[in-house]
């Protein structure tokens, strides 16, 4: 995965798909600050994380319920703002498990980030899977959305 030079807080989300991809725990983590708490919502209902420990452990996590997880990005997909503190991508997942290839095509990402010692570090991250059941032209998923008399 080649890294373009480019806006910093698109930059720090290719090197954490570089990283994630690459299991490469200690530099996912040095992405993060040190010195703000995090925050992060993942894709999964349990996924809100407040500390470097809670996310090493979400990483994981991850990591043990997986052979392989790529995440994929191209070089059109970032949005940016003119302030170099936040970033979001959409990007596609592809997941090995037991021997099984799961393929994701919509992964969207944001970040914001800050300034620690001459370098970007993440302050908050979002991901989130678009609901698969909306169908396109509608503004609710309401096919999987359970249904409440008044």
């Amino acid at each position: 995965m080649k890294l373009a030079n480019t806006h910093p807080t698109v930059h720090l989300l290719q090197k954490f798909c570089l990283f994630y991809n690459e299991r490469n725990l200690e530099s996912l983590l040095d992405l993060f600050s040190k010195t703000h708490k995090p925050f992060i919502w993942g894709t999964g209902v349990d996924e809100h994380l407040t500390t470097l420990d809670e996310i090493k452990n979400q990483i994981l996590r991850d990591w043990s319920q997986s052979e392989i997880s790529q995440i994929e990005f191209t070089a059109n997909s970032f949005i940016h703002s003119d302030f170099p503190n936040w970033a979001s991508g959409a990007f596609s997942a592809m997941i090995v498990i037991q021997g099984n290839i799961y393929k994701h095509p919509h992964l969207r990402g944001s970040i914001y980030a800050i300034q620690e010692d001459n370098d970007w570090k993440i302050c908050h991250m979002h991901v989130s899977f678009p609901e698969s059941t909306q169908p396109i032209g509608n503004s609710f998923p309401t096919e999987s959305l359970e249904y409440a008399a008044a």
